[in-house]
């Protein structure tokens, strides 16, 4: 990826548009912790170098993985 990816900044819009979207912050408490546990996953398979990579991701291979 051309872009490094600030995990903290990028869930602090998304909560503030799940909020706009009044969405509950038990929702998205829940939300983020699935995000950064994706992102750990990304980074640790190494999922994060290639933007080929995401168009290739399916949930089989997140839960493999598990």
């Amino acid at each position: 990826m051309s872009k490094n990816i600030n995990l903290e900044e990028t869930l602090a819009a998304f909560s503030a548009y799940l909020t706009e979207k009044g969405r509950k912050q038990s929702t998205i408490k829940r939300y983020a912790y699935d995000i950064k546990d994706f992102y750990k996953w990304l980074r640790e398979n190494e999922k994060l170098l290639h933007i080929k990579s995401w168009r290739e991701l399916s949930e089989a291979d997140y839960v493999s993985d598990r």
